[in-house]
């Protein structure tokens, strides 16, 4: 493996310490979002909150059960994925679920460096090489 995969694996692994630390639960779109998070060592709890469609009763009973905790909303990046991280920050700020977006950013630039776009793609750029050393 070379320098800059090791580097970025290193950040990655950084990176889920500090939302392990930090927040008490992960907000993403669908299943293979979910694997791939979980797949990277995320110990919090992980919501879907999408799939083809978002469904605003699930995103209600989420909020409802976050009411008081600190999340990351981790949303793919494309212009989709955007609109919904907007979507459901709004809707989890109303219901007093303090939404994380400082990690988001964090993951962005991840995956910009990586050059990915959506979070499932994380899992498969380490496949072979995860968890790092």
């Amino acid at each position: 493996m070379d320098r800059r995969s090791l580097n970025l694996l290193e950040k990655v692994k950084r990176l889920v310490e500090a939302v392990n630390a930090s927040v008490d639960a992960v907000l993403v779109e669908g299943a293979r979002d979910e694997r791939a998070v979980k797949g990277l060592g995320l110990t919090r709890p992980v919501y879907r909150v999408a799939g083809k469609r978002v469904k605003a009763s699930l995103v209600y009973e989420v909020s409802a059960k976050l009411k008081g905790c600190r999340v990351l909303v981790l949303t793919d990046f494309d212009e989709e994925g955007e609109r919904l991280n907007q979507l459901l920050a709004v809707h989890l700020s109303k219901m007093g679920v303090a939404v994380e977006e400082g990690l988001r950013r964090r993951f962005n630039e991840l995956l910009v460096e990586a050059g990915l776009r959506e979070v499932e793609e994380l899992a498969v750029l380490f496949k072979s090489s995860w968890p790092p050393p």
